[in-house]
């Protein structure tokens, strides 16, 4: 039996995107899909392209989610909510109900032998997964939490170097669990 593979990608893998971790994701993909049967969820910008087409023609299951398009006053409050219940603001930006129910119903129908978690923020996501425990592999880009405490070391004191404060230690938090919650982990540098 071929192998099902369920790959969460917080961007649309393509082979044109303007940033290295979508091309990343479709370039894997594609070599995945040689050998293994691939359902691919992601979330998408509207000012993102589209799943590759050589991609999507590879996968059994393409499912993109638009990502909530906020006013910076909503986004500053979903953020600030967020920061209240400890997720991080990426984290708090990209929920998005559609995907964990997407996420959810292939874990259920489709039974994936292994989830395979592009950038940390997909990982909020795998609690949707209430099927046996299925193997799961996260992808880091960046770590972070180091992100997280640049940006407070970057900021001048006051109220936003607190809310970045406030966002590291939600990272560090989120992070450190989503860790623990997967069998491994790949990596592109040492640090």
């Amino acid at each position: 039996m071929t192998p099902r593979l369920l790959v969460l990608s917080a961007y649309p893998p393509s082979l044109e995107a303007p940033h290295g971790g979508s091309r990343v994701a479709a370039q894997l993909i594609r070599g995945l899909a040689e050998r293994n049967r691939v359902a691919l969820v992601c979330l998408r910008g509207e000012d993102e392209p589209p799943v590759d087409p050589g991609v999507a023609e590879r996968c059994e299951s393409v499912t993109a989610v638009a990502r909530p398009a906020t006013s910076p006053r909503d986004a500053r409050r979903r953020r600030l909510v967020g920061l209240a219940k400890g997720r991080p603001s990426w984290v708090a930006d990209w929920s998005v109900a559609e995907v964990h129910a997407r996420v959810a119903e292939l874990g259920e129908a489709w039974r994936p032998d292994l989830v395979h978690v592009h950038y940390q923020v997909m990982g909020q996501y795998l609690p949707a997964l209430r099927s046996p425990r299925v193997p799961r592999v996260l992808v880091v880009y960046e770590p972070a939490t180091s992100r997280a405490a640049a940006a407070v070391r970057e900021a001048p004191l006051g109220p936003r170097r607190a809310l970045r404060y406030a966002d590291y230690l939600a990272w560090r938090r989120f992070e450190r669990g989503l860790l623990r919650s997967v069998d491994a982990v790949t990596v592109f540098t040492e640090r």
